[in-house]
């Protein structure tokens, strides 16, 4: 039989800090009118939060706020200014008080919503993004804010009913546990990493692959010896990282990059790291920052980190924070990749992924989650015996994506355990007509065991049924792929 090397994904991603309150004229709320000096006091602060000055904004709305306390919109934007600041506490008070002297401002829930996701509090966050939604549905953040709210809601649900995870000041390692463990197995040292970078995708800066280096090699350091790169452009590299501008191609579209982490028995198999060129929302600026901690955050889960950390200090923190800081490695960052990459074969063994839940993180609507499902139900059909049902979920998931590498390998690979089990019974016709399809497929694997073995059972086919001269074709492409005469 064929073996499916490929046939389980795990699959994370970044959630975005979706930061939608922005300076505007005054509008005020029903009843109240502040103070005409308070109105030219706020709309200086407009200005300059327009010009990124976020301290000079700040100081301008206090001095709004300190003439007129109930003036919403100054607090609103102070709420703002200090979000991007990364001051997310002092934010939440100014940006609750807002909601509260006027309800129906949907800027200032959609900012206190990222502040609340900045803060790790995911249900508040998830409660607020909907309050802005039902005062603005036609924003033009909407769309990826119904994303956002889908991948938050997605990522309580994966880790609702998992065992209580204690807090501990060293590492998140149980958090980055709870759905099993994966690591790379020394055998598969170095990791071969190619990278991508293509200067057709719009927002695409050369500068990005040596932010990309960067972060592996920050890693790489933190490991101490256990974890070694090298980069390469073979096809077969086990991490491959590319660019995109195109949102349908994340699994959430609120979210700036993902990694899918392709295990086998072993371990860590391959891992594809996907990200985006341009900013996830039209008011968020894409710096070298962001891009770092994209980077570093992707890496961390390649690396196997599969969970998030609860608190925002830590790379694997599940939100991007909306304030452009520079971004670096924790010690609970270094400990618990150390601690996954140290803890004994015994207990890698005794926690297994929990596929079912690994699938669930990012939007459940994106195609890519839907053939990331597939998929999985494809491998589970596999390993259930029921090969017809693996293949009919593989075909839904190449209609999604024909572009697919994975999906291609694993519905080759189902098509030629058809074809053999065709032919263990003498149904010639079928075995030729599942090889026919699976072969193209194969082919596009750097790895040819699979189409050797299909190509040899091929011909042994044209044999039987009485086509020497198309079997002799198929003897030569063999000679080609393994370099001998058989």
């Amino acid at each position: 039989m064929v073996r499916s090397k490929l046939a389980l994904f795990v699959t994370t991603g970044l959630a975005i800090s979706l930061n939608l309150s922005f300076g505007s004229q005054a509008f005020c709320q029903p009843g109240f009118r502040p103070d005409n000096q308070a109105i030219l006091l706020y709309n200086e602060g407009v200005k300059l939060i327009t010009a990124h000055d976020l301290d000079n904004a700040a100081s301008k709305f206090r001095e709004a706020i300190a003439i007129s306390p109930k003036f919403a919109d100054a607090h609103s934007n102070l709420g703002t200014a200090l979000v991007q600041s990364g001051k997310y506490d002092e934010a939440m008070a100014e940006l609750e008080k807002a909601t509260q002297l006027k309800p129906s401002s949907a800027p200032a829930w959609g900012t206190l919503a990222t502040c609340y996701q900045s803060l790790g509090r995911t249900e508040e966050a998830v409660q607020a993004f909907k309050t802005f939604l039902q005062l603005s549905p036609n924003a033009p953040e909407a769309p990826q804010v119904r994303s956002g709210i889908a991948m938050l809601e997605n990522e309580l649900k994966r880790t609702a009913g998992s065992k209580p995870v204690s807090v501990n000041a060293n590492d998140y390692f149980d958090d980055a546990t709870q759905n099993g463990i994966a690591r790379w197995p020394q055998s598969r040292m170095p990791i071969t990493i190619s990278i991508k970078p293509d200067p057709a995708v719009p927002g695409f800066r050369q500068e990005y692959v040596d932010v990309l280096k960067q972060a592996f090699s920050d890693w790489e350091k933190v490991s101490q010896g256990v974890l070694k790169f090298e980069y390469t452009n073979d096809a077969a590299a086990k991490v491959s990282c590319t660019w995109t501008d195109d949102v349908k191609q994340m699994i959430s579209s609120a979210e700036g990059g993902h990694a899918i982490v392709v295990p086998d028995s072993k371990g860590i198999l391959k891992v594809n790291i996907i990200l985006l060129s341009v900013p996830p929302l039209g008011t968020q600026k894409l710096s070298n920052n962001y891009a770092r901690r994209i980077d570093l955050h992707e890496i961390g889960h390649a690396l196997g980190i599969l969970g998030h950390s609860k608190y925002p200090n830590d790379i694997m923190f599940s939100t991007v924070l909306p304030a452009d800081t520079p971004a670096e490695l924790s010690n609970r960052d270094k400990n618990t990749l150390t601690k996954i990459y140290t803890t004994s074969a015994e207990l890698v063994n005794s926690h297994p992924l929990n596929m079912s839940k690994m699938i669930m993180s990012g939007d459940p609507n994106s195609n890519v989650n839907q053939l990331l499902k597939l998929n999985s139900e494809a491998a589970d059909a596999m390993k259930a015996g029921q090969v017809a049902l693996a293949i009919q979920k593989l075909e839904a998931a190449q209609k999604l994506d024909p572009t697919s590498e994975i999906v291609s390998q694993n519905l080759g690979s189902a098509y030629a355990n058809s074809g053999m089990m065709a032919g263990a019974v003498r149904n010639w016709p079928a075995a030729e007509s599942y090889f026919l399809r699976a072969i193209p497929l194969l082919n596009k694997n750097p790895d040819k065991t699979n189409l050797i073995a299909v190509l040899k059972s091929y011909s042994f086919i044209l044999k039987v049924t009485g086509r020497q001269t198309d079997s002799q074709k198929i003897e030569t492409r063999l000679k080609s792929l393994t370099g001998t005469s058989k």
